[in-house]
């Protein structure tokens, strides 16, 4: 991850924050300043696809990032903003912020990441569920909802910069308090609450107890954007579940074996097992059962957030990719006999005999013909 430049300059009463060399306007986002030498974003190095969906406003023909409903969502979000202040958002880390302090020092128990009262009964029932469908097997887990509110409250921030930056406390306050006020400056940007700052979900393995500190268990972290997102291209009803559901299908216990998605595509492999794995759990009668329809239309939502990364190499998998991974669970989980629940080892199993036909060909070889794939249904909400 990025780190800020070490200079930091406030202009108290200004129209600008400077941060290193990077003026960035603040004020309103229809007349915030341009700064003289702001250097742009390099195509093709955004760190997370909310950051690549963020350049293509700046460089509409970034490779890897394109029009999608992620891209036009955060273009929503981000209307009127100055290209300085979107070049703030790739610069400043500030995007990734919220996430790492989840990651960092989130607790089910501590009320900074708790669910909103609107979220927290389908975050709940999604995490029920999902330890209902894997029964014993089910990974020992907590769902910890991300907020934006750490833009707003320097102390928070310090901490994390102290700990994700290795700066000195000084230096990491002053670092702090210059990101909020930075942040507060620019009223689209709602001290933090847009949904562009939380527009994500992520699972973290266990830590073991060391030194003394207690173990930590594995979290889903489950952005409000994220939700947000989902809620406003009408999937609301299925979409926590579905979350939840990869993510904690990503947690368990699986082979370390060869990927035979590609040479050195294990973030594509992982995707597309936590879509099979994740889907089977919410369409299995053990969960919730869930219409397969509607999974396959959330996972392909959630695999837009996940897969526009600027051309980077470790991308994940394509979201057509993890909309068949995930209609291969949902009716893997449709065709077992009531009562059945396969051991994860053998599920994977399975879905590793069946990846080969269900994923796109490559390039083919001159004079060879490519696999027949199976078609992935699609419905015109999806």
């Amino acid at each position: 991850m990025s780190s800020l430049p070490r200079g930091l300059a406030v202009v108290a009463t200004a129209a600008l924050v400077t941060l290193g060399a990077v003026a960035v306007g603040t004020g309103s986002p229809q007349t915030g300043a341009v700064p003289a030498a702001a250097p742009a974003p390099s195509p093709g190095g955004a760190s997370t696809s909310v950051a690549a969906a963020v350049e293509t406003l700046l460089h509409p023909g970034t490779p890897g990032c394109a029009p999608s409903r992620l891209t036009r969502y955060v273009a929503s979000l981000l209307r009127g903003l100055s290209p300085a202040q979107l070049r703030f958002l790739l610069t400043s880390d500030v995007l990734d912020l919220p996430a790492a302090e989840a990651a960092l020092f989130g607790r089910a128990a501590d009320p900074a990441f708790a669910a909103t009262p609107a979220a927290r009964p389908g975050l709940e029932r999604a995490l029920r569920d999902s330890r209902a469908s894997w029964g014993p097997d089910a990974p020992d887990v907590e769902v910890l909802a991300v907020h934006g509110g750490l833009l707003r409250d320097p102390v928070r921030l310090t901490r994390l910069l102290v700990v994700r930056e290795g700066l000195a406390p000084r230096e990491a306050a002053v670092r702090a308090r210059t990101l909020v006020a930075a942040v507060a400056a620019v009223p689209a940007l709602r001290g933090g609450d847009n949904p562009v700052f939380t527009l994500g979900a992520a699972a973290v393995p266990a830590r073991a107890g060391t030194g003394g500190h207690p173990r930590v268990p594995a979290r889903v972290l489950v952005g409000d954007g994220l939700l947000a997102f989902l809620a406003g291209i009408g999937v609301a009803d299925v979409g926590a579940q579905v979350v939840v559901g990869q993510q904690v299908a990503d947690l368990l216990p699986h082979r370390g074996r060869t990927s035979p998605v590609a040479a050195g595509g294990t973030s594509r492999r992982r995707d597309l097992r936590a879509a099979a794995l994740g889907s089977y759990a919410v369409v299995s009668a053990a969960g919730p059962a869930l219409d397969v329809w509607r999974v396959v239309q959330v996972t392909g939502a959630i695999a837009e957030v996940g897969a526009c990364r600027g051309g980077r190499e470790d991308a994940g998998a394509a979201p057509e990719d993890q909309r068949r991974a995930a209609w291969w669970g949902a009716v893997a989980a449709e065709g077992e006999l009531p009562g059945t629940r396969p051991a994860p080892r053998w599920l994977e199993a399975r879905f590793d005999a069946a990846l080969p036909g269900l994923l796109p060909p490559r390039a083919p070889a001159s004079g060879t013909t490519p696999p027949r794939v199976a078609p992935v249904p699609t419905s015109s909400g999806g």
